[in-house]
């Protein structure tokens, strides 16, 4: 996915070289579709739930480096100093990404990169090489607000 706003439902991603599913967010749409005015890497997420990915080369899902979903996804973050509410000018968004199943993949069964309030919600991983989940690392926001809740882990 090149734009998180698509919903994604029921689907399934198996056997790929990398992975099943992949948010690919630019910061700006590319090429001759380039326009200034539309940033995919902080947009609001359309649905991602009860998806399944299985026997991929590295992971079930894989949620690209700068994903920090924003309100006004184009404008820019000023911090108010106050951490109730850190950016009342462009509040971020939280994407709940939820209900997905990732078993025998290669590396892990989903993973991000440097994010913002991005929550894996119920999950359910079974027997991928190397971990369940994955964060890199959250972006500077509120405690608590990136997590991972609910679900199963199983390792081998």
């Amino acid at each position: 996915m090149s734009h998180p706003t698509n919903y994604l439902r029921d689907n399934v991603g198996a056997g790929s070289h990398s992975y099943g599913f992949w948010y690919a967010l630019p910061n700006h749409s590319k090429y001759e579709a380039y326009d200034e005015n539309v940033c995919p890497d902080n947009a609001p997420l359309g649905q991602f739930k009860n998806n399944r990915a299985h026997s991929n080369g590295l992971g079930g899902l894989w949620i690209s480096d700068d994903y920090i979903p924003k309100t006004y996804p184009c404008l820019t973050q000023t911090y108010s100093g106050d951490p109730s509410d850190p950016y009342p000018s462009n509040p971020l968004n939280i994407a709940e990404f939820e209900q997905f199943t990732a078993y025998k993949n290669g590396q892990v069964g989903a993973f991000s990169g440097r994010v913002g309030a991005v929550q894996m919600l119920d999950f359910l991983t079974v027997d991928n090489k190397l971990a369940g989940i994955e964060y890199y690392k959250t972006w500077d926001i509120i405690m608590g607000i990136a997590k991972v809740k609910g679900g199963y882990f199983i390792g081998r």
